[in-house]
């Protein structure tokens, strides 16, 4: 670990940086800084992780070494809990197994705890657990571990919350979302109650728009984007809260739309890791739909998923080619999406399968996208 302290310092000294301002950036004093490169007291793993993105803005990969030295080292058990959150908000997922893996062994029955649960979130987060599947682990995780802490009992009400987001169940997200909400002030860490409070928020935020609550969710949005420790200490989440706002333009206006999508993009865009490699290309898709929707630049679109191809072919012209990927494309699903039922009634101007969509977006409680069919339809 010497090796790793002087690394850092070595790197303040040659750029002449002040640990004075480096401490009032990431809210510390220069005091504890100094205690911790000399070797004389440990360090919060969230802090350290700040001096680190301070230190070596532009080098993830120093960053990722100093973290993994550190988190595994570390003899304060909070520290490794907090290590685990603080890995997993920044999608640093190999770095987060291998801290799970240890921590399952733990001394400490608390950390045993934490690893259980991180394990779902690393799993969901690696898309190999959610909807039906994570709701029906954490039935399971019940009766094998004990939640014995304040903190424990709300994160696995969140890991439920993810669960409903995952199965589209948007009024009871919101619903669930509020009750958490209020759950958080009763943490006493102050990094956890921000990282929590944002879990909930980002996954609220969806739930807001796809519910039809759109001034919410854009206030809300707002009130992430707007506040500043949220970009250097989640930036994936303030990545969230951006394209959730370009969305909710949708229907309203390409360019607004677009240009926070983009806001998002630049945060994504040099693909750090695998997760936020995965929600980059997300919003990239999502700029996509947009083009197709509001026929921009068409002969420069080029979706990824065989159902906005055929959504491209109907507003390029070409509804039997469409129909022909659509009709295939429910052969091999054995039905269709919402959205697919849509693009199909667009192909064939039919307006039984326009309230078939409907019906569908409504089941889920997409209200947001209901619009979609509903223009067709006459609704609004």
């Amino acid at each position: 670990m010497q090796e790793v302290l002087n690394k850092i310092s070595n790197q303040i000294n040659f750029h002449r940086m002040s640990t004075r301002k480096i401490g009032k950036q990431i809210n510390t004093t220069h005091v504890t800084i100094s205690n911790f490169l000399n070797g004389k007291s440990q360090m919060r793993s969230n802090t350290y992780g700040e001096l680190l993105k301070e230190v070596f803005p532009n080098d993830v990969t120093t960053r990722r070494m100093c973290c993994e030295r550190y988190f595994s080292q570390t003899d304060k058990p909070i520290n490794k809990r907090l290590a685990m959150d603080y890995l997993a908000v920044h999608g640093e997922q190999e770095l987060l197994k291998q801290l799970v893996d240890i921590e399952k062994t733990s001394h400490d029955k608390d950390n045993r705890e934490w690893a259980y649960v991180y394990e779902l979130i690393y799993l969901r987060n690696k898309g190999e657990l959610s909807g039906k599947k994570l709701q029906k682990r954490l039935h399971q995780a019940k009766k094998e571990i004990k939640l014995s802490t304040t903190e424990m009992q709300i994160l696995f009400e969140i890991l439920s919350l993810f669960a409903t987001a995952d199965r589209r169940n948007f009024k009871l997200l919101n619903d669930t979302a509020a009750i958490l909400l209020e759950e958080v002030d009763s943490i006493s860490d102050p990094y956890l109650k921000l990282s929590f409070e944002y879990k909930i928020k980002e996954c609220m935020i969806q739930g807001l728009l796809m519910s039809g609550e759109v001034e919410k969710a854009r206030t809300t949005c707002h009130e992430i984007i707007n506040r500043e420790e949220l970009r250097r200490r989640f930036p994936m989440i303030v990545a969230t809260a951006y394209g959730t706002l370009g969305e909710s333009y949708t229907f309203e206006s390409f360019e607004t739309a677009t240009h926070y999508i983009n806001q998002a993009i630049e945060i994504l865009e040099k693909k750090l890791n695998a997760r936020m490699s995965l929600r980059n290309d997300m919003m990239v898709n999502t700029i996509e739909f947009l083009k197709i929707m509001w026929k921009v630049g068409l002969n420069n679109v080029h979706p990824i998923h065989i159902a906005e191809k055929a959504y491209l072919e109907i507003q390029l012209g070409d509804n039997e080619k469409a129909i022909r990927m659509l009709e295939r494309l429910k052969e091999e699903n054995g039905e269709l999406s919402a959205f697919q039922l849509y693009y199909l009634a667009l192909a064939k101007n039919d307006k039984n399968l326009f309230a078939e969509s409907l019906n569908k977006f409504e089941q889920l409680g997409n209200i947001f996208y209901s619009q979609l069919p509903k223009k067709n339809l006459g609704i609004i």
